[in-house]
């Protein structure tokens, strides 16, 4: 008579590697998410440190309607410092 050996290890052998197939695809998705939004957060906190300050040019006059490019009426002809009437 020949022994019958039950096919028992290969099955719990089987369901240890799903679950620990299952708990890390879980891992790498939470790290994934928590890098990218680390990521984002970094460049939040780090955008405009490298970009040139404005200089007089490059600011707008809100008084002569935001058109300009200088920064006062100091350029004004009639020499009051603004409205032209």
């Amino acid at each position: 008579m020949t022994d019958t050996v039950p096919a028992l290890p290969g099955f719990l052998a089987f369901v240890a590697f799903t679950f620990l197939a299952l708990a890390l695809w879980l891992l790498m998705r939470n790290m994934n998410e928590r890098m990218r939004r680390m990521s984002y957060r970094q460049q939040r906190a780090h955008r405009g440190r490298n970009d040139p300050q404005a200089g007089p040019d490059d600011v707008w006059d809100d008084a002569d309607g935001g058109g300009g490019t200088g920064g006062s009426a100091a350029g004004s002809s009639d020499g009051d410092g603004g409205g032209g009437d």
